[in-house]
């Protein structure tokens, strides 16, 4: 014989809802009961990501962050200049370009390494000045830049002879964005030869290796090297 609600105590006194529940409890999905039934174990659901793997997210955020910055300061610096080879590109095309030999030549991931690589040519080549860069990059990329950069009050082949004289004494991350600085315009070279330059390099004024090998510029970029295979340093290049 069936009982209405009134007629079950259960029912009447609120503790137990017609279809079996208690009031106020969710029972749980079918799915998950019949997860249990047929594995004998309750199904969890899956777990947020973990503390580190949000902070490893984060700060990766952050470096592309800082980079990106970087690219657009050097791109408004350099907005009006253009490369000296016959098609006149952009002159931002080249501190890119050292970058990126920087990160997918040398595998170098070092934020502030990266940074002043796309920055190297602000100090020389335009108004910026070492307290600006400062001001927005920090003292780090600061004391890169100034490594790298050239007193253009002196005449060119004397900046050339200091260039060579002072890289033994480079720190390590001034060399690696200088090295990909020479390795970058070498290539321009060999690609085409950028108005300008073919007088000195048949009088043999152009920019050559130093002596001794090169040593002053030998440094190693993770599994790689960015060294130019030495030629006849009397020849230029």
């Amino acid at each position: 014989m069936l009982r209405t609600a009134a007629q079950h105590p259960a029912l009447s006194a609120g503790r137990v809802s017609p279809g079996g529940t208690r009031p106020g409890h969710t029972p749980p999905s079918p799915g998950l009961r019949g997860a249990r039934g047929r594995c004998g174990r309750s199904v969890r659901a899956p777990r947020a990501p973990g503390t580190a793997v949000v902070r490893r997210t984060r700060a990766m955020g952050s470096e592309a962050a800082r980079l990106l910055e970087a690219a657009d300061f050097a791109a408004r610096k350099h907005r009006w200049q253009r490369r000296k080879d016959p098609e006149g590109t952009p002159y931002i095309n080249h501190p890119i370009g050292v970058a990126r030999i920087l990160t997918h030549e040398a595998g170098i991931t070092d934020i502030v390494v990266l940074q002043a690589a796309l920055l190297h040519d602000t100090v020389e080549d335009t108004d910026t000045t070492l307290d600006e860069v400062e001001l927005h990059f920090g003292a780090q990329v600061r004391r890169l830049v100034e490594e790298v950069t050239d007193d253009k009050t002196l005449p060119k082949l004397e900046r050339k002879r200091l260039q060579v004289e002072q890289a033994p004494h480079s720190s390590p991350g001034a060399k690696l964005v200088k090295l990909a600085d020479k390795l970058y315009n070498l290539r321009d070279l060999n690609r085409c030869t950028p108005e300008g330059t073919r007088p000195n390099l048949i009088s043999g004024k152009g920019e050559g290796c130093p002596p001794s090998g090169g040593t002053g510029w030998s440094v190693p970029l993770g599994k790689k090297s960015l060294g130019v295979p030495q030629t006849n340093p009397t020849r230029p290049l």
